[in-house]
């Protein structure tokens, strides 16, 4: 044991040398646009909580009365007796928001992204998966039985590039049916959780009709946040993939996570999805959360928080490109970033912001690669206009110590 405890002990002097370590941050008081730790107050430009919903009254009103209801949790796994009204009426809400058949709820976007790759695909098949794509994803195509070829990143030729390699290489029909043989599954993020960019979900769509391939997007950061409605990414490129996933941590302000689409796709993962048949249920509280975000999402005032969300991130990203920030000043997604290099510049630019008022977080790897460490900002629409200058101010700041 003594042994045992040595490695660990050298390992994790490595990563203090390396200026890898890692430790949590306890937020006394919760979610919100100030954060208040150490002793301080803070802006929090650390939290995918896009929208403000964390502490919406609709939102607390629905898990108070649910709690009163049900009690505190589910009690078992969704195929024993872990499944409440509550599950059936927001997987119901779920597919009806969505446009699809149906729907199928998950503990988390991790548990959803490992589950439904996982149990979609057979030895013979192929999944094509951004080069950028989450790490749940990643995990997901790891554990898949299938073959994996990464494409470059937001990139609709050489996924057609490697479709096309794809099916060479197999000597078969690229449009075979994948019914009768194997199958192709092409699969992205639509908001990037590190860069805030997004995929070219129309051209994905046309080369996957082309190829027969099923697309799987990922909405963890776009469900909420884009769309006339709040469904997303998928929404505003008209699309509708073979399968949309997504997660209730982010803009809805809750936990879990779900896939939504054709009802036997559906009926296959809550039979198949091992992350869906082998974990105790979510409780029923967090699920009348999740409707109550689904209503907020489709009514005027979530179409009003998306817009005060977009104006706020063009107006920082041009900000920040005239600060001399590398940042992209077309996107409009809320998720931007100072791009510092090594991780121990972006440590110290950190720094820099918490002197300056603003609470974000250095990433470092292996959640990016080693040269693009950055601090990540993540806008709030419950920011104030003075809470937006400040944060202007303080990457000024950061910039001209850095330079």
């Amino acid at each position: 044991m003594d042994s045992l405890t040595a490695r660990y002990r050298h390992n994790m002097e490595q990563l203090e040398e390396t200026h890898m370590v890692r430790v949590l941050t306890v937020l006394k008081d919760g979610q919100g646009p100030k954060v208040h730790l150490d002793g301080a107050t803070r802006l929090n430009a650390s939290s995918n909580d896009y929208l403000g919903l964390t502490q919406h009254p609709a939102l607390r009103q629905a898990a108070g009365d649910a709690l009163e209801r049900y009690g505190t949790g589910s009690g078992a796994s969704r195929l024993i007796s872990g499944t409440s009204p509550e599950h059936e009426a927001l997987e119901y809400e779920l597919a009806t928001f969505l446009g699809r058949d149906e729907a199928v709820v998950f503990n988390s976007g991790y548990h959803t992204n490992v589950g439904v790759l996982s149990s979609l695909t057979q030895k013979e098949d192929t999944l094509f998966s951004d080069a950028l794509c989450h790490a749940s994803i990643i995990d997901g195509c790891r554990l898949a039985n299938a073959s994996v070829r990464v494409f470059d990143h937001a990139d609709a030729l050489d996924l057609e590039r490697t479709l096309q390699d794809d099916a060479r290489r197999c000597s078969e029909d690229p449009t075979q049916n994948p019914a009768t043989g194997r199958a192709r599954f092409v699969v992205t993020d639509s908001i990037f959780s590190m860069d805030g960019d997004a995929a070219p979900l129309a051209a994905y769509q046309a080369l996957c009709q082309r190829y027969q391939a099923g697309l799987i997007v990922d909405e963890a950061h776009g469900v909420g946040v884009f769309g006339e409605t709040g469904r997303g990414m998928c929404e505003e490129e008209g699309i509708t993939p073979f399968l949309q996933v997504g997660t209730f941590s982010k803009a809805a302000g809750s936990m879990g996570g779900y896939a939504a689409g054709d009802s036997s796709v559906c009926r296959w993962l809550r039979n198949k999805a091992r992350s869906f048949v082998f974990s105790t249920a979510l409780p029923p509280s967090v699920l009348a959360v999740n409707r109550a975000a689904l209503r907020v999402f489709a009514s005027e005032e979530g179409r009003d928080l998306r817009e005060t969300l977009s104006r706020m991130s063009l107006s920082l990203r041009e900000t920040l490109a005239d600060q001399g920030w590398q940042i992209p000043v077309e996107d409009r997604s809320p998720i931007l970033y100072l791009l510092c290099g090594s991780a121990q510049a972006a440590l110290a630019c950190a720094d820099v912001l918490w002197q300056e008022g603003v609470f974000a977080k250095a990433i470092r790897p292996p959640t990016v690669a080693p040269g693009a460490c950055r601090v990540r900002l993540s806008l709030r629409a419950d920011f104030s206009k003075d809470d937006v200058e400040t944060l202007k101010q303080a990457c000024a700041t950061a910039r001209r110590k850095r330079t």
